[in-house]
């Protein structure tokens, strides 16, 4: 997917995926993978490992200070 700076991003809908596999397959080299799911008739879904989590959360709380 391009013009996502930097996210890679995989994109999964419908009723049976694992939101692991998703995000496993959005992994590329020195970029920060983002899941994005949909299960029929729910809400839509971000997910993200922990360690890039926190680097995001650090870096924004470090940018308001």
């Amino acid at each position: 997917m391009q013009g996502t700076g930097v996210f890679s991003i995989h994109c999964k809908v419908g009723k049976s995926f694992k939101i692991e596999n998703a995000l496993a397959e959005a992994v590329e080299k020195k970029k920060i993978p983002l899941a994005i799911t949909k299960r029929d008739r729910e809400d839509i879904v971000v997910s993200m490992y922990w360690k890039d989590f926190e680097f995001l959360l650090v870096s924004y709380l470090k940018g308001k200070k």
